[in-house]
C-alpha cells in the first residue's frame, strides 16, 4: 500500500489517490470540506486505516463506496477495524456488472488474485441521486471493459476531472477479452467520455499515472484509431484486468 497523494484540489473538493494490490490498482477518495464522502475502487480491506493515519481525513457517519467495475482488483470489502464500526458503508456498482459477480469471482481464483467482495452490493443510482447532486458528480455508464463500467466526472474548480476505471489509460485503453467485454461497446464509451469533457480534463485511470484528455487525444495510438479511422484493434490484452 502506497502513500495517499492529492491529484485534484477544487474550491471545496479534494481528490486523493493511492495505489496498491496485486495489479497496482488506483483507489480514489472524494473529500468535501475536509470530510471523506466517497471511496472509489478500494484495493485493500485496510485502505481507510491508511487514509486516517496519513492524511487525518475525517470520516462521515455514512460512507459510499463506488466500484467503477467489479473486476476483483478493484473491489474490496473494507475491514471493520479500519474505522472501529463508526461508519455505515454502502457498496454500489452498476447493475449490469452485478450480473457478472460470480464470473468475476471465478476469474480471481483462476488468476490467483486475492479478492474481498462485500457481502452486499447495491445498484448504483445513475440519476436523481442526492449525494451526486450535493458533490457535483456526474455518473456515466461507460461499458465495454465490463458491461457495467462507469466513469465519475467532477466539474469543480479550474478543470474537469474524470475517474474512468479501466476505460482509458495513459497510452492505452481497457481490455475487452474478459467476461462481458466488447471492443465496439468500449470504443463507443470512449467517444461518449470524450464528448462529455473538455480537452483540458484530468483523466484518473484505474491503473497507471494521471493523464489529460488532451494528451491522450494527441499521443494515445489506440485513441487515435477509435476517434479517427474507427478500425478494429488487435489483441485486447494488457497487464491489468
Amino acid at each position: 500500500m502506497r502513500n495517499w497523494k492529492e491529484v485534484f484540489h477544487g474550491s471545496r473538493t479534494v481528490l486523493l489517490s493511492s495505489t496498491g494490490g496485486d495489479l497496482d490498482t488506483n483507489s480514489y477518495v472524494i473529500v468535501r470540506d475536509f470530510t471523506l464522502r466517497v471511496l472509489v475502487d478500494p484495493y485493500s480491506p485496510e485502505i481507510l486505516r491508511s487514509l486516517r493515519v496519513e492524511r487525518r481525513v475525517s470520516l462521515p457517519e455514512e460512507l459510499v463506496v463506488i466500484f467503477t467495475h467489479l473486476h476483483p482488483d478493484h473491489v474490496s470489502y473494507l475491514e471493520p477495524l479500519a474505522y472501529n464500526g463508526e461508519v455505515k458503508v454502502t457498496y454500489l456498482a452498476h447493475p449490469d456488472d452485478l450480473q457478472f459477480k460470480t464470473a468475476y469471482e471465478e476469474l480471481a481464483r483462476q488468476m490467483g488474485l486475492s479478492f474481498h467482495f462485500p457481502p452486499s452490493l447495491q445498484p448504483l443510482p445513475m440519476k436523481e441521486w442526492d449525494l451526486a447532486k450535493e458533490l457535483g458528480l456526474e455518473l456515466l455508464h461507460t461499458p465495454g471493459h465490463t458491461p457495467g463500467s462507469v466513469s465519475i466526472i467532477l466539474r469543480e474548480g479550474p478543470r474537469e476531472v474524470a475517474i474512468v476505471g479501466d476505460l482509458l489509460f495513459k497510452d492505452g485503453i481497457g481490455r475487452w477479452d474478459l467476461p462481458g467485454g466488447d471492443f465496439y461497446t468500449l470504443s463507443l464509451s470512449i467517444k461518449k467520455l470524450i464528448r462529455s469533457l473538455s480537452e483540458k480534463a484530468l483523466i484518473l485511470p484505474g491503473h497507471g499515472p494521471v493523464t489529460t484528455l488532451e494528451r491522450e487525444l494527441s499521443q494515445n495510438p489506440y485513441l487515435a484509431d477509435i476517434v479517427g479511422s474507427g478500425g478494429e484493434l488487435d489483441g485486447g490484452k494488457s497487464d491489468w484486468i
